[in-house]
């Protein structure tokens, strides 16, 4: 089953069995992630000065496009590179959510950029 739902769901992929189980969780997925990038423009617009808003909006979009085609291309080549079977669907899930989870170590950088978010 192929799927294009943000790599934090992807554990969630592991123990299903219906196809409506994979919709369920690709709809929350996707939820999520626009919620999220929602949240991330706004953190944008309140930041960056009005002269640079269009090149800041343009590269963040940019940079979550090559992202995704980045991540799937890498994924569907790690797939087939295992054979393709249930070893391959566990291990591209695993590679998937460490991936997801490492954004985490970006965190204590961000408190130290921007400190006044955390007052």
């Amino acid at each position: 089953m192929r799927r294009s739902s943000p790599a934090c769901s992807n554990i969630l992929y592991w123990h299903l069995t219906t196809l409506q189980g994979a919709y369920a969780v690709s709809f929350v997925a996707g939820a999520a992630f626009m919620t999220g990038m929602l949240i991330q423009l706004d953190v944008a617009a309140r930041l960056v000065p009005i002269e640079v808003a269009a090149t800041v909006f343009a590269l963040i979009m940019a940079v979550t496009n090559l992202a995704s085609s980045v991540s799937e291309g890498l994924g569907g080549y790690v797939y087939e590179y295992l054979d393709a079977g249930n070893f391959a669907f566990d291990a591209v899930v695993v590679l998937s959510t460490i991936c997801a989870a490492s954004c985490w170590l970006l965190m204590p950088r961000l408190k130290r950029e921007v400190p006044q978010w955390w007052d």
